[in-house]
């Protein structure tokens, strides 16, 4: 579920009650509601201009699933503000429809761009640090434990299936009849679990830069884990 707070022209009507109720929270009225140009997430998502021309980003739930997403979140967000995007506002009233306001970071450089994903020279060094910094910290005991999943094993599924997979043209028949079936029985073998923070969805379009630091949104998957698994799922 990726989070890019960045305006886009994609404008959006909050949903009734929305506007009310982070109004409230924020003691300003907003200007203008824009949603992201990515992400996946089932939840309300908005940039938002407030009346001063400056913005927030609104993550709103939805659903029951969407609020225990959003509780997760602000749990991971509060225990790694090197890097993550300050808490503005935080509204919950027990219910399924909790409310998360953080910092609208649409001062920093977004690698993955509309025309594809542009790396920098040194992007990627400064992210592989953050991420091994990251798994260096001591998570929140909130956080939910990692637990080993077969079903995570992408090349399994790629192999009963390879069409789709071959059609991105990123190897040959021949090369996935050769290294495939070991893929899949390394990934088999993989152990997920220990007591590292992962923030569980490291993707390209989850990551942004400042002039001096790096910043990680939607940590709705934050959890404890595996040292090296944002390393890997990144």
């Amino acid at each position: 579920m990726a989070d890019r707070y960045i305006p886009s022209s994609l404008q959006g009507a909050p949903p009734e009650g929305l506007t009310a109720r982070v109004e409230e929270a924020l003691g300003r009225r907003s200007s203008a509601w824009s949603k992201p140009s990515t992400g996946l997430s089932a939840a309300h998502r908005f940039l938002v201009e407030l009346d001063d021309q400056t913005n927030v980003f609104v993550k709103g739930a939805t659903t029951p699933q969407t609020a225990v997403w959003l509780r997760n979140e602000r749990e991971a967000l509060a225990a790694a503000p090197a890097f993550a995007p300050k808490e503005i506002a935080w509204i919950d009233d027990g219910d399924d429809a909790p409310i998360l306001i953080v910092e609208a970071l649409v001062d920093a450089y977004w690698p993955v761009q509309g025309a594809g994903t542009q790396w920098r020279p040194g992007d990627l060094e400064r992210v592989f640090s953050a991420i091994k910094v990251l798994s260096e910290l001591k998570p929140p005991v909130a956080l939910p434990a990692d637990r080993n999943q077969r079903a995570r094993n992408g090349w399994t599924t790629i192999l009963r299936a390879p069409e789709a997979f071959l059609g991105l043209k990123l190897c040959s028949v021949h090369w996935l009849d050769r290294h495939g079936p070991a893929l899949s029985d390394a990934a088999a073998e993989l152990d997920w679990r220990g007591d590292a923070f992962v923030h569980g969805d490291m993707r390209s379009d989850n990551i942004c830069l400042t002039g001096d630091s790096v910043k990680f949104v939607d940590w709705s998957d934050a959890r404890r884990g595996a040292k090296a698994t944002d390393l890997a799922l990144f």
